[in-house]
Protein backbone atom coordinates (compact mmCIF):
# COMPACT_ATOMS: atom_id res chain seq x y z
CA UNK A 1 0.00 0.00 0.00
CA UNK A 2 0.84 3.38 -1.13
CA UNK A 3 0.25 5.97 2.10
CA UNK A 4 -0.46 9.50 0.58
CA UNK A 5 2.05 12.36 2.29
CA UNK A 6 0.70 15.40 0.82
CA UNK A 7 -2.85 14.96 1.91
CA UNK A 8 -4.68 16.33 5.43
CA UNK A 9 -5.91 13.41 7.37
CA UNK A 10 -9.27 13.41 7.41
CA UNK A 11 -11.43 14.80 9.75
CA UNK A 12 -14.47 12.38 11.55
CA UNK A 13 -16.53 14.79 11.48
CA UNK A 14 -16.51 15.60 7.64
CA UNK A 15 -19.72 15.18 6.20
CA UNK A 16 -19.44 14.92 2.57
CA UNK A 17 -22.08 16.95 0.59
CA UNK A 18 -23.99 13.41 -0.96
CA UNK A 19 -24.88 12.45 2.48
CA UNK A 20 -26.73 16.00 3.29
CA UNK A 21 -29.97 15.53 4.10
CA UNK A 22 -30.86 18.98 2.11
CA UNK A 23 -28.92 18.03 -1.08
CA UNK A 24 -31.94 15.35 -1.49
CA UNK A 25 -35.14 16.72 -2.78
CA UNK A 26 -37.81 14.18 -1.66
CA UNK A 27 -36.19 14.68 2.12
CA UNK A 28 -36.19 18.14 1.99
CA UNK A 29 -39.95 17.97 1.24
CA UNK A 30 -41.23 15.81 3.66
CA UNK A 31 -39.06 18.02 6.28
CA UNK A 32 -41.36 21.01 5.28
CA UNK A 33 -44.14 19.20 4.93
CA UNK A 34 -43.89 17.96 8.86
CA UNK A 35 -43.14 21.54 10.03
CA UNK A 36 -46.51 22.96 8.15
CA UNK A 37 -48.39 19.81 9.90
CA UNK A 38 -46.91 20.90 13.44
CA UNK A 39 -47.97 24.36 12.82
CA UNK A 40 -51.25 23.35 12.08
CA UNK A 41 -51.59 21.65 15.21
CA UNK A 42 -50.00 24.05 17.16
CA UNK A 43 -52.63 26.77 15.77
CA UNK A 44 -55.57 24.91 16.46
CA UNK A 45 -54.78 23.93 19.87
CA UNK A 46 -53.99 27.18 20.46
CA UNK A 47 -56.77 28.87 19.38
CA UNK A 48 -59.24 26.13 20.35
CA UNK A 49 -63.30 26.66 19.30
CA UNK A 50 -64.68 29.37 17.99
CA UNK A 51 -66.20 32.16 20.60
CA UNK A 52 -69.79 31.89 20.70
CA UNK A 53 -71.55 34.90 19.45
CA UNK A 54 -74.08 35.92 21.92
CA UNK A 55 -77.60 36.23 20.32
CA UNK A 56 -78.93 40.06 19.55
CA UNK A 57 -81.89 41.17 21.53
CA UNK A 58 -84.01 43.46 19.70
CA UNK A 59 -84.87 46.91 22.10
CA UNK A 60 -87.84 46.18 24.21
CA UNK A 61 -90.57 48.64 22.39
CA UNK A 62 -92.49 50.51 24.59
CA UNK A 63 -95.50 51.36 23.15
CA UNK A 64 -97.46 54.87 23.48
CA UNK A 65 -101.11 55.44 22.85
CA UNK A 66 -101.69 56.54 19.21
CA UNK A 67 -102.48 60.41 18.89
CA UNK A 68 -105.28 61.45 16.46
CA UNK A 69 -106.75 64.18 15.68
CA UNK A 70 -109.84 64.57 16.08
CA UNK A 71 -112.28 64.01 13.11
CA UNK A 72 -113.81 67.44 12.90
CA UNK A 73 -118.00 67.08 12.26
CA UNK A 74 -119.17 69.04 9.37
CA UNK A 75 -122.38 71.16 10.38
CA UNK A 76 -125.95 69.71 9.29
CA UNK A 77 -126.27 70.71 5.92
CA UNK A 78 -128.92 73.87 5.72
CA UNK A 79 -131.37 72.99 2.96
CA UNK A 80 -130.95 76.57 1.26
CA UNK A 81 -127.08 75.43 0.78
CA UNK A 82 -126.28 75.96 -3.04
CA UNK A 83 -124.70 72.79 -5.10
CA UNK A 84 -121.37 74.74 -5.27
CA UNK A 85 -121.03 74.57 -1.07
CA UNK A 86 -121.48 70.55 -1.59
CA UNK A 87 -119.03 69.82 -3.98
CA UNK A 88 -116.02 71.35 -2.17
CA UNK A 89 -113.45 68.59 -0.63
CA UNK A 90 -114.51 68.48 3.40
CA UNK A 91 -112.46 70.57 5.72
CA UNK A 92 -109.32 69.22 7.40
CA UNK A 93 -108.29 68.77 10.88
CA UNK A 94 -106.34 70.49 12.40
CA UNK A 95 -102.70 69.13 12.72
CA UNK A 96 -99.59 69.67 14.61
CA UNK A 97 -97.55 72.76 13.33
CA UNK A 98 -94.93 69.72 12.40
CA UNK A 99 -96.59 68.21 9.85
CA UNK A 100 -98.57 69.00 6.82
CA UNK A 101 -100.77 67.40 4.07
CA UNK A 102 -99.24 69.48 0.84
CA UNK A 103 -101.74 67.09 -1.36
CA UNK A 104 -104.62 63.99 -0.80
CA UNK A 105 -104.52 60.89 -3.25
CA UNK A 106 -108.82 62.01 -3.98
CA UNK A 107 -109.79 65.42 -3.78
CA UNK A 108 -112.98 64.03 -3.19
CA UNK A 109 -111.70 62.24 0.52
CA UNK A 110 -110.27 63.17 3.34
CA UNK A 111 -106.84 63.36 3.69
CA UNK A 112 -105.95 61.98 7.42
CA UNK A 113 -103.08 60.60 9.41
CA UNK A 114 -101.88 59.96 12.61
CA UNK A 115 -99.11 60.29 14.50
CA UNK A 116 -97.00 58.54 17.60
CA UNK A 117 -93.51 59.60 19.20
CA UNK A 118 -92.00 56.76 20.73
CA UNK A 119 -88.59 56.63 22.13
CA UNK A 120 -87.34 59.59 19.81
CA UNK A 121 -88.74 58.03 16.48
CA UNK A 122 -91.43 59.53 14.55
CA UNK A 123 -94.03 57.31 13.16
CA UNK A 124 -96.69 58.73 10.77
CA UNK A 125 -99.50 56.44 9.49
CA UNK A 126 -101.56 58.11 6.43
CA UNK A 127 -105.08 57.73 4.72
CA UNK A 128 -105.61 59.34 1.37
CA UNK A 129 -102.19 61.29 1.85
CA UNK A 130 -100.22 61.51 -1.96
CA UNK A 131 -98.03 64.30 -0.57
CA UNK A 132 -96.66 64.74 3.06
CA UNK A 133 -94.07 67.62 4.85
CA UNK A 134 -92.59 67.57 7.64
CA UNK A 135 -90.64 70.58 9.57
CA UNK A 136 -88.31 70.03 13.02
CA UNK A 137 -89.04 73.49 14.63
CA UNK A 138 -91.92 72.42 16.53
CA UNK A 139 -91.33 68.77 16.34
CA UNK A 140 -90.88 67.43 19.57
CA UNK A 141 -87.87 65.53 18.99
CA UNK A 142 -84.10 66.88 19.47
CA UNK A 143 -82.56 68.65 16.61
CA UNK A 144 -79.02 67.79 17.68
CA UNK A 145 -78.87 64.39 15.85
CA UNK A 146 -81.19 62.74 13.68
CA UNK A 147 -84.60 60.76 14.47
CA UNK A 148 -85.75 57.51 13.13
CA UNK A 149 -88.73 58.34 11.16
CA UNK A 150 -91.47 55.49 9.84
CA UNK A 151 -94.46 56.45 7.16
CA UNK A 152 -96.94 53.84 6.59
CA UNK A 153 -94.51 51.25 7.99
CA UNK A 154 -91.17 52.23 5.41
CA UNK A 155 -88.22 53.78 7.30
CA UNK A 156 -86.58 57.14 6.57
CA UNK A 157 -84.08 58.96 8.79
CA UNK A 158 -84.85 62.69 9.35
CA UNK A 159 -80.99 64.07 9.88
CA UNK A 160 -79.79 66.52 12.18
CA UNK A 161 -79.58 69.23 9.68
CA UNK A 162 -82.38 68.98 7.92
CA UNK A 163 -85.12 71.39 8.61
CA UNK A 164 -88.14 70.04 6.63
CA UNK A 165 -88.56 67.45 4.43
CA UNK A 166 -91.45 66.81 2.06
CA UNK A 167 -92.27 63.02 0.77
CA UNK A 168 -94.55 61.71 -1.59
CA UNK A 169 -95.90 58.48 -2.22
CA UNK A 170 -95.41 56.87 -5.37
CA UNK A 171 -98.51 54.77 -7.21
CA UNK A 172 -96.93 51.60 -5.91
CA UNK A 173 -97.46 52.82 -2.01
CA UNK A 174 -93.62 53.28 -1.76
CA UNK A 175 -92.63 56.89 -0.11
CA UNK A 176 -90.26 58.72 -1.90
CA UNK A 177 -88.54 61.93 -0.10
CA UNK A 178 -88.60 64.73 -2.91
CA UNK A 179 -87.24 67.68 -1.75
CA UNK A 180 -85.43 68.65 2.04
CA UNK A 181 -84.53 72.07 3.35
Amino acid sequence: MVARRNQAPASRYAIRMSDSPTRDPLIGFIAALAVLIIAVAVYFAVSGAPPKVAPVIPPEVVEEPVVEEPAVEDPPPEPEAPEAEESEPPQKAELPAFLKIVRPLDDARAARLSYQITGGALNIDTTNVERLRITREELPLSDKRSAPLRIDGQPFRLRARTQAVELQRRPTGEWIVISTD
